[in-house]
């Protein structure tokens, strides 16, 4: 059965598990729990968690006896998941149970205590960054608290150096602990006990359920050890004073803290390498584009110098001392291998313009561009080459 079980349902599971294991309502029950469950109802179940290990999570009940003034009440405690009884105690005088309070002075208490958190950090918490645990108290065997009846308020805070988040627990009675740990790894401080209680009376155990008898030992067994330590409270040494962090440990601290960061944001670094890359890639083809283009057009005029150049000479050479005269043989032969060269030049022109035009979509076409660049000057100067051989004719 799940922990948000409606609360009714598990305050009448706790009734009919108290009379389904003898504890009241028979012949054989015991006289005083009789008393104390005679019309009793079951009150607001209080959930209780385990730090360590949610399966041992139960569910606290308290059964209110019909009568206001009576001393004695039964406490249940039952799975959060099943709802079977765990064990059952009946208790005198003990106190109702208090979640965190934003109105108590927990917090405050916890803001002027040094803390040693459970990697060795040692701290203090400012009371704003304190958080409230108000869904459910918290309890496991520790010096804190020995019984399951006396759960602890839990707060919470971030931690100092990862910013994860870290319990400091406050007892019924205001006792601040930092970790839940046996008596002999604790610190001597020890959380009170409510006045006046005794030891669970175990049930007479059923003929057909003999886990009645298990479970009431559990709780008798629970309060003499309990009843056992307060014996010897008044010979408790005072508390040890804690010892400063050593710079050893800030080191290490720092160290874990480094590693943390690089792990969390390993993805983050990666990603802006990549990045980097892609704009390198990117800056080096851009620029890659403008030095060919840059050369391009440097080949193109060059081309055009080149021809300048030619006919600049040609000019020269006619503007000069005239030609020696030639045999109309041999002038008209070079007048007819020029317009043969023409009518080449002309045909592979018509040739490229074509190729041009069929790949200028998605092909490089820059080198046929620049062969017809250049034929185009040879054309001209053959045109020029043949008018002036034809002027002169002799």
């Amino acid at each position: 059965m799940p922990e948000n079980k409606p609360i009714d349902q598990v305050g009448d599971a706790a009734l009919r598990a108290v009379r389904a294991h003898g504890l009241c309502g028979r012949s054989d029950s015991p006289q005083e729990w009789n008393k104390a469950l005679e019309g009793a109802k079951a009150g607001d179940p209080i959930l209780v968690k385990d730090p360590d290990d949610p399966r041992d999570n139960f569910f606290l009940i308290p059964l209110i006896p019909k009568n206001p003034a009576a001393k004695r009440g039964v406490w249940v405690i039952l799975d959060t998941q099943t709802l079977a009884l765990r064990e059952a105690s009946l208790l005198e005088n003990w106190k109702n149970l208090s979640f965190p309070d934003d109105n108590s002075d927990d917090a405050e208490n916890i803001s002027k205590q040094q803390h040693t958190l459970p990697d060795d950090t040692v701290t203090r918490f400012k009371k704003e960054d304190l958080v409230p645990n108000k869904n459910n108290l918290v309890w496991k065997a520790s010096a804190a608290s020995i019984l399951p009846y006396w759960p602890l308020k839990e707060f919470t805070a971030p931690h100092p150096l990862t910013g994860e988040s870290v319990s400091i627990y406050v007892t019924q009675d205001g006792k601040v602990y930092s970790q839940l740990l046996p008596d002999e790894e604790e610190s001597p401080i020890e959380a009170q006990p409510p006045l006046k209680q005794h030891p669970p009376q175990p049930a007479k155990p059923s003929r057909a359920l003999p886990a009645c008898l298990a479970a009431a030992c559990v709780g008798l067994l629970g309060v003499i050890a309990y009843l056992l330590l307060t014996k010897h409270s008044d010979t408790v040494e005072p508390p040890l004073t804690e010892e400063p962090c050593t710079h050893t440990q800030e080191i290490a601290a720092y160290k874990k803290e480094i590693d943390r960061i690089q792990q969390t944001h390993q993805a983050e670094i990666k990603q802006l390498t990549q990045n980097a890359q892609q704009v390198e890639k990117m800056l080096r083809e851009k620029h890659h584009n403008e030095i060919n283009q840059l050369k391009e057009k440097m080949r193109n005029l060059t081309i055009a110098l080149h021809q300048k150049n030619i006919e600049l000479n040609h000019y020269k050479s006619n503007s000069g001392k005239p030609e020696k005269p030639r045999s109309p043989k041999v002038h008209s032969e070079e007048i007819l291998r020029l317009q043969k060269t023409k009518i080449a030049l002309q045909a592979e022109r018509e040739r490229l313009l074509t190729r041009i035009h069929q790949v200028e979509n998605g092909h490089n076409t820059r080198k046929d561009k620049q062969r017809l660049n250049v034929i185009e000057n040879q054309l001209r100067l053959i045109n020029t080459r043949i008018n002036n051989l034809q002027r002169t004719k002799p």
